[in-house]
């Protein structure tokens, strides 16, 4: 007699097989070496420094290089929660860019389960909560974004996983561990404090109409996460330095109304963008009307996931930086939840499921099938740059050539500092004149321009110096 799997035992089924597939794809994305992306270089030297004990040393170095750069080079410092996660696995396998890639893929397979069981618990038909994790899992933003060392999928599994036992923590070890998992949140990227006022909604929609009746033992239970948020905070502030002040004289000097407009219309762009579609009226106004649709039915028993989502794309809009999609990455499950339920209440509305549900489904496979097919051609694509042959003989020349008191001007001063331990600064030939850098490595490009003796040459970049 053949078993015939009930549905909700199908659906765990069909997650676990997309889990796996989603893992050996983004596996696949992984190579050697790394891109020109530096947050990378002042993460893996935070958990060097942590494992050092040299962390003020680096505090100094770094904000020496921000201070004096012509353009604005990044914070001082990142959070520590993910220089800390990274600690552990550096000190095991080194500077293996391989091993620490595969480190992050981790928090982005294990991401998946979570965002199935946020979407399950108010979905219509169970089987609808596997939309947004296939929409997650197969989609080429987050399988090449495996191909990096960022904070950005540590920061997507706490983050999801904070939401997830929100609505579950009960007894006094759930209340203590949801404050730590939301501090952790924190530690790893600042905009996880949101998470603070996510619980505080999720509380009044629970127990607002009767708080008069909750007894003293629930009260304590309720501010437990809060007090172990404070508790941990605190001690980190004692303990490490804090390296995003400059982050935020950046936001209060370039804060405009023009400039959260521009923003808001970038990143309603890239909401159509993620789904494979053009910015036009018609594709605006019905993915809108559906993801507000959505949010407000969520909103009715999940009040505290759609205030995360706003909190989140309020912070968003107001960030003087645009990074692609890696800022969205963190909401982008919950707007495609909001999605799938506002479909959901559409199809119930005009009695239509059945033709509507099959009809999300072929969706889903065509957009997984597109996301699929443009991760096998990532795989000829080359994203090691900052660790190509070619570099690696001009940090050895750097290393060997350059002393403790100059100061080297580069677009990426970050991995320049990262690999030859010299002092470094964000410049280019029109500001070489006026900044402290002595030394300025250039793409050669620029020859016909030059105003300053070439001390060496290598096949895409010269090294000038001042006279």
């Amino acid at each position: 007699m053949i078993h015939i799997p009930r549905p909700l035992q199908l659906d765990r089924i069909i997650l676990t097989l997309i889990m796996i597939l989603a893992a050996v794809l983004a596996i696949s994305c992984v190579k050697e070496g790394h891109d020109w992306g530096g947050d990378f270089s002042l993460y893996i030297a935070q958990a060097q420094a942590i494992l050092n004990g040299t962390v003020e040393v680096l505090y100094e170095e770094n904000k020496f290089m921000v201070l004096h750069s012509s353009k604005f080079a990044g914070p001082y410092l990142y959070p520590f929660g993910f220089p800390v996660l990274l600690s552990g696995i550096y000190y095991i396998v080194g500077l293996d860019f391989v091993a620490l890639k595969l480190f992050c893929t981790v928090f982005f397979i294990a991401s998946l389960p979570l965002i199935y069981g946020l979407a399950k618990k108010d979905t219509p038909k169970a089987f609808l909560a596997l939309v947004p994790v296939a929409g997650i899992a197969f989609h080429p933003v987050f399988l090449q974004f495996s191909d990096g060392v960022q904070a950005d999928f540590p920061y997507l599994f706490f983050s999801l996983l904070a939401l997830w036992l929100m609505d579950r923590a009960n007894g006094l070890k759930d209340q203590v561990v949801l404050g730590i998992v939301i501090f952790l949140s924190f530690w790893i990227r600042d905009v996880g404090v949101l998470l603070l006022p996510a619980l505080f909604t999720l509380q009044v929609q629970r127990y607002g109409r009767h708080w008069n009746k909750i007894s003293p033992h629930r009260w304590w239970l309720l501010s437990c996460p809060y007090l172990v948020f404070a508790v941990l905070f605190i001690a980190n502030s004692l303990i490490l330095p804090y390296g995003g002040e400059n982050h935020m004289d950046k936001i209060m000097n370039g804060f405009s109304s023009g400039s959260m407009f521009h923003n808001f219309d970038y990143y309603l762009s890239k909401g159509l963008h993620y789904l494979y579609l053009d910015r036009t009226w018609p594709a605006l106004l019905m993915i809108g009307f559906l993801t507000v649709t959505g949010m407000i039915a969520v909103a009715r028993t999940q009040l505290y996931l759609a205030v995360y989502f706003m909190l989140v794309s309020l912070v968003l809009v107001t960030w003087p930086f645009l990074q692609n999609f890696r800022y969205l990455m963190p909401i982008i499950p919950l707007y495609l939840y909001f999605l799938v339920r506002g479909v959901a209440f559409v199809s119930k509305a005009v009695q239509g499921e059945k033709w509507i549900y099959a009809g999300l489904i072929l969706i889903t496979l065509v957009h997984s099938y597109i996301g699929v097919k443009r991760t096998i051609s990532y795989w000829d694509h080359n994203s090691n740059h900052a660790v190509a042959p070619g570099m690696i003989e001009i940090y050895r020349y750097v290393q060997d050539n350059v002393t403790d008191q100059d100061i080297i001007g580069f677009h990426k001063p970050r991995v320049l500092r990262f690999f030859t331990g010299k002092r470094t600064v964000n410049t280019d030939l029109d500001h070489f004149a006026t900044s402290k850098a002595n030394y300025l490595l250039q793409k050669r490009t620029v020859r016909t321009r030059l105003h300053y003796p070439v001390v060496f040459e290598w096949e895409h970049y010269i090294l000038l110096k001042k006279q």
